[in-house]
């Protein structure tokens, strides 16, 4: 049986290590924002709104050149999202990185992809891809704004009302809003 922990530590590792290489995120820092209060969360490089009570447990933690923020859905679900950010100066194409993490992740035992393809988020391109490891669905888009290279990574064991997780997760996506665009 495939340790679902593992696979999720794996899977976050491989979202922050293919973005390490893009350099640093802008210097702006949350606190140098507005102040929010949930569902609305002010981050470095972006805002997003979140809707049902989920529950920030990590932001803005810098891992090597990348600022990851994680939020958590309240149970029943075990649903997580993770948003990372860092510059895409010197980089390839966000495309070129989820190409990188899905090569990576096609080696894990129990790997099925359902989707990976091109698509609008916000009106920018974007790499959608969808895939099952252990029972577990997960999506992922990768894109670029402002000079940042933004991963975006959710996984769900299941979704309120049995909604694919590519409706609901795209919507979440869609919330993520590049601080240029301010």
């Amino acid at each position: 049986m495939i340790n679902l922990g593992v696979i999720r530590v794996v899977a976050l590792l491989a979202v922050a290590l293919f973005l390490s290489s893009c350099g640093g995120s802008s210097d702006t820092t949350a606190a140098d924002r507005p102040k929010s209060e949930p569902p609305l969360y002010h981050q470095a490089d972006y805002d997003i709104e979140f809707f049902n009570g989920w529950n920030q447990v990590e932001s803005d933690k810098r891992i090597g050149n990348v600022l990851e923020t994680i939020w958590k859905e309240p149970p029943p679900y075990k649903s997580n999202v993770v948003v990372t950010s860092s510059t895409s100066e010197g980089t390839g194409s966000p495309r070129a990185e989820a190409e990188l993490a899905r090569d990576r992740m096609k080696q894990l035992p129990g790997y099925h992809e359902r989707s990976f393809k091109e698509v609008k988020l916000r009106g920018r391109p974007a790499t959608q891809w969808t895939y099952e490891i252990g029972g577990i669905g997960r999506m992922e888009y990768y894109f670029e704004a402002c000079g940042i290279h933004f991963a975006f990574a959710a996984s769900s064991g299941v979704t309120p009302f049995g909604v694919p997780i590519e409706l609901r997760y795209r919507r979440v996506a869609k919330e993520i809003k590049p601080v240029c665009d301010s």
